[in-house]
């Protein structure tokens, strides 16, 4: 009876488990579409901080503001924030504090190099927490943002709940040779033949340097020209296929000088650090702060250009010294943190596991519980577990209360039933052992499809907003449409359920022969269990055979990855259009 109940309860939850998941991703993503981001939002906090006599830096806060606080460190540096930042991190649980670093963005002057530096960064990232009256919070930060989120934590670990770090750059001289001088060049060459124009085949042997020296030049033309060059050659490397709206940013102006100028600064300042590699060897100074790791790598060596921009090399020796890290690579993106792979695992760490891990392995008490829902592409360890004690928890009730009334049928039949007082003692014990692992099997089950719904529903990505104007029932919905039945609809659906149908089909004309057996009066107990033998022997032989025709009469389907499409034959029109199809 064990053996039989466990291995239903697994074929079960199995089956319906991923019917729950095919039902909540495809459903709802075929009328939507997958969206990895938060709708967007304003922020309901502006403002500027003088932090110094030259700089002022613009702020802003958005979310709950009694949520679970972040702090947003843009890459770059020079980069300024945009309102897409605040998409990634869900408007309900955190407080989302970003901030445009000096000289970039709207903060004051722009472009300004005087004063600008990584500790007077570190040092404005402290003070803004200050004025913001935040105890701790939630670092992220990615490139640049990675590099600026580490300096802070190794200067002021005790202020750090967690750390959730993307495409990682520490500024050592070997990444910025792989990027700016030789190394990159080899992957985009045609773009790097941009990059490399406005320098004279005489200074070459440093493009940095070069570069630099245009950059702080007087000329504005020559800064403008520079400008671009530098910019451009980022854009057109950041992602897995070439943006043009990137392409196109890089032309502006304002932001190029910005970017390019404070950028380069800083490289040709080796990120001001006391020697080179100064985050890898300070970095055993936040081993106890519970830190997550994003890095894009090439799985195919022959066909990705994926993140060159911060190679995974980093990534991978920065790991190697944080062993408890989470680590996790991301296959089919390039640098941009808006590449489609990145920005839906980016999305489910910042709601679940980082946030979760920070919670729990922190002292501080916070205004606001996180939702009572399993909201991460990847479930820590200590939720798993929870979960897996709470479902045998209530399975476990469940058997306790059956396996009582169950022995409570048995003294009824015992004293009422000359049927049942005719039943060996073994027959008898069988019967309760059966009606106890029915019900922890049948509510364990139970409870572990409300765990996976739930978890299906959240990786769906699908919003609230959305499920409810399905549900009300829009003209357009998949689900007010399948209320219009036809035969061909029916037909549909019985295809679409021939195992279930035939399954539990199979189990009744089983369980009724079963049962009909048992109460015949023309023969004796012996022959009743010789006749469920062969009716057992038969159901099993039929059942193979039921099984092979409907496997052997499933359609195959054909899966294309449209990234190795799209490659191989050169159709990026092709690409670009079944890139909303595949559905992971």
């Amino acid at each position: 009876n064990l053996l039989i109940w466990s291995g239903c309860a697994k074929v079960m939850r199995k089956t319906t488990i991923r019917r729950i998941v095919e039902n909540s991703m495809t459903t709802l993503h075929s009328h939507y579409g997958p969206s990895p981001l938060y709708p967007p939002i304003d922020a309901y906090e502006t403002g500027f901080l003088k932090v110094s006599e030259l700089h002022t830096l613009y702020y802003e806060q958005s979310g709950n503001p009694n949520g679970k606080p972040v702090i947003f460190s843009k890459g770059g540096p020079g980069g300024g924030i945009s309102p897409s930042d605040r998409q990634y991190f869900d408007p309900s649980v955190y407080r989302l504090v970003a901030f445009d670093q000096r000289g970039s963005g709207k903060s004051m002057p722009p472009a300004e190099l005087t004063e600008n530096n990584t500790w007077a960064l570190v040092s404005d990232i402290e003070m803004l927490r200050e004025k913001l009256n935040i105890d701790k919070w939630v670092v992220f930060g990615g490139s640049w943002g990675s590099t600026l989120s580490l300096s802070y934590a190794i200067t002021h670990p005790s202020r750090v709940k967690a750390l959730i770090l993307r495409g990682i750059f520490i500024l050592r001289e070997s990444e910025l040779k792989w990027f700016y001088q030789d190394g990159a060049s080899h992957i985009f060459p045609d773009a790097f033949d941009l990059y490399k124009a406005p320098i004279p085949e005489n200074e070459r042997h440093d493009y940095i340097s070069a570069y630099y020296k245009r950059l702080i030049s007087p000329d504005p033309a020559v800064r403008r020209e520079a400008g671009k060059a530098w910019s451009t050659w980022e854009m057109a490397t950041s992602k897995l296929f070439v943006d043009a709206e990137m392409i196109k940013h890089a032309q502006d102006d304002t932001w190029a000088d910005q970017f390019a100028r404070i950028e380069c600064h800083f490289f040709i300042n080796k990120g001001f650090f006391e020697k080179d590699g100064w985050i890898l060897e300070n970095v055993d100074k936040i081993q106890h702060i519970p830190t997550v790791i994003v890095q894009v790598y090439n799985e195919t060596p022959c066909l990705g250009r994926y993140d060159v921009v911060c190679p995974a090399t980093t990534a991978w020796e920065l790991h190697k010294k944080l062993p408890d890290a989470e680590f996790h690579f991301v296959a089919d993106s390039g640098h941009s943190a808006k590449e489609p792979g990145t920005t839906k695992l980016l999305s489910s760490i910042i709601l679940g596991d980082a946030a979760k891990m920070s919670v729990s392995m922190s002292n501080v008490s916070d205004e606001v519980d996180m939702p009572d829902k399993m909201e991460a592409h990847r479930l820590r360890r200590e939720e798993k577990d929870n979960i897996h004690n709470k479902v045998l928890l209530e399975g476990a009730k469940m058997g306790l209360a059956t396996t009582t009334l169950a022995l409570a049928a048995s003294f009824a039949g015992q004293k009422y039933s000359p049927a049942y007082r005719r039943l060996t003692l073994p027959i008898k014990i069988s019967l309760l052992i059966a009606a106890s692992t029915a019900g922890f099997f049948t509510q364990t089950d139970r409870a572990m499809m409300h765990a996976d719904r739930n978890f299906a529903k959240q990786f769906s990505l699908t919003t609230s907003e959305e499920v409810d104007a399905v549900l009300k029932g829009s003209p357009t919905s998949p689900i007010d449409a399948e209320k219009k039945w036809d035969l061909r609809k029916v037909k549909e659906v019985a295809f679409a359920n021939r195992y279930e149908i035939l399954g539990y089909g199979y189990v009744g004309v089983v369980g009724s022969t079963l049962a009909y057996n048992f109460t015949r009066r023309d023969i004796f107990m012996t022959q009743k269990f010789v006749n469920a033998r062969l009716v057992g022997q038969f159901a099993a032989i039929a059942g193979i055979v039921m099984i092979g025709a409907m496997a052997a009469s499933s359609p195959t389907e054909e899966k294309k990855d449209a990234y190795y499409e799209r490659i191989v034959n050169g159709d990026s029109q092709t690409a670009i259009s079944k890139k909303h199809e595949t559905k992971h």
